[in-house]
């Protein structure tokens, strides 16, 4: 059970009560202009590049799954990796320094630890490896930070673990184990700050966890076609637009839109492959009614499973990728199919979930996609082109971030243990000011 002291947070400013009108927790409110503001955003990303300059230089060796920045303060980057250790950046120290930047620390569990004496030489640092009673044992398949708040943040692991950590303390507060579930794909918490966190398992479906109890109380699933066991959902993600809805992706349960409250499914987007197949009979029915072919061709029947799911837009469109290198749009209230696209290059099998991101403060219509290619792309979901950014990694690129603070992007790969810094080559003008309102941004 988690004790109130945890909720208040010490680094950094005073935590800011949810629903404050900040320009640094908050999207900006729709006005007249938010069509400028969206191009001069796009601007900047249009101009982004490697950097050798600010790099981030991982102390891990092993594949980066997840990486996120706190929306507190924009100050710290938190990055799993799959040896089970998870690291802590200051990105201060990246606008003071032009050097490679290690680490605050590495929490890391006893074998980790030993391992690092073993290999590192210099005692520097050998002493940013900080041995964790608690630690996860194998893989971490994500991290997050709480909220509203970043003296807590959250991580999941393939060995069916959900750790809930203490900032300051950089100790374990909380954990949930469930033998019965089997690898964890990852955990998303509730944006309204209630303490509810929905588990993507392998064997369980989805897990809803209760962070001020510390236990799990429900539990979402669903049979596979053959019905001898239920589907592992691959992704998570709540909706924007309502705290009681979440959207779930799976590789043999499609995408899906719950309401957690009735355990129904609201919106099913993409349904199951084993009821996606149509007979012969079904398409010249539709061929009869003057559907073109196209549609037939770029529709969601016959897609292949669903790997990672975003929301865009403040929530208004859910974007999936699938395995076989297509992304489906949709209206997310209605589960309209809004567009289809294509990634240039193919998918790379996964048991990690891809970590899409984009601006979550300025309005954009770029999406960054990490696909398991050597290559990162940006998807624009205005006019459905999709652009393949210089290639910055050797190989298997899983994770990206934007930094709304300084307009950077950060993505990391699989093979080099890479955490690459993208920096638009035009003069930076998007720089967050606490004191400006950002409905009356003058572009």
């Amino acid at each position: 059970m988690i004790t109130t002291y945890l909720f208040r947070r010490q680094l950094g400013s005073p935590r800011l009560k949810f629903g404050s009108k900040s320009s640094r927790g908050l999207r900006p409110e729709l006005t007249d202009d938010v069509t400028a503001k969206r191009c001069l955003v796009d601007r900047q990303f249009e101009w982004l590049r490697p950097t050798v300059e600010n790099e981030l230089s991982p102390l891990s060796s092993s594949a980066i799954t997840w990486i996120q920045i706190d929306q507190s303060e924009h100050r710290y980057l938190l990055e799993g990796n799959a040896d089970s250790s998870i690291s802590l950046y200051d990105l201060e120290k990246v606008n003071q320094q032009k050097e490679h930047i290690n680490p605050l620390v590495v929490l890391c569990n006893e074998v980790q630890y030993r391992k690092s004496i073993v290999t590192r030489s210099s005692r520097e640092e050998k002493g940013l490896f900080k041995l964790t009673h608690g630690a996860q044992t194998r893989s971490v398949s994500r991290v997050q930070w709480w909220p509203l708040d970043n003296g807590i943040f959250t991580s999941s692991s393939h060995d069916g673990s959900l750790n809930i950590w203490d900032t300051n303390e950089l100790s374990v507060v909380c954990d949930h184990t469930s033998p019965s579930s089997g690898l964890m794909y990852g955990h998303e918490t509730n944006p309204s700050g209630t303490g509810l966190i929905a588990l993507a398992t392998e064997k369980a479906g989805i897990v809803l966890f209760d962070m001020r109890s510390g236990s799990s109380f429900h539990k979402i699933v669903s049979r596979n076609s053959t019905g001898d066991r239920n589907c592992p959902i691959m992704d998570v993600h709540w909706s924007p637009g309502n705290e009681r809805h979440l959207l779930s992706c799976s590789h043999e349960d499609g995408l899906k839109l719950y309401d957690i409250r009735k355990g129904k499914v609201i919106v099913n987007y993409i349904k199951p492959p084993h009821q996606n197949k149509d007979s012969a009979k079904d398409k010249l029915a539709q061929r009869k009614k003057g559907k073109k072919q196209w549609e037939d061709r770029i529709g969601t029947n016959n897609c292949e499973p669903v790997s990672s799911l975003f929301t865009s837009d403040g929530g208004a469109s859910v974007i999936c990728l699938c395995s076989d290198s297509r992304l489906f749009q949709f209206d997310t209230p209605t589960g309209k199919l809004r567009d289809v696209a294509v990634l240039p290059a193919p998918t790379v099998p996964s048991h990690f979930a891809y970590k899409l991101s984009t601006s979550r403060i300025f309005p954009s219509s770029s999406v960054f996609i990490p696909n398991g290619s050597s290559s990162l792309f940006k998807y624009n979901i205005r006019t459905s082109s999709v652009e393949k950014l210089v290639n910055a990694h050797f190989k298997g690129v899983l994770c990206s971030e934007v930094d709304d603070s300084s307009m950077r992007l950060f993505s990391g790969s699989a093979k080099g243990a890479q955490l690459i810094t993208w920096k638009s080559v035009q003069k930076e003008s998007l720089i967050l000011n606490e004191n400006e309102d950002l409905s009356d941004w003058d572009t």
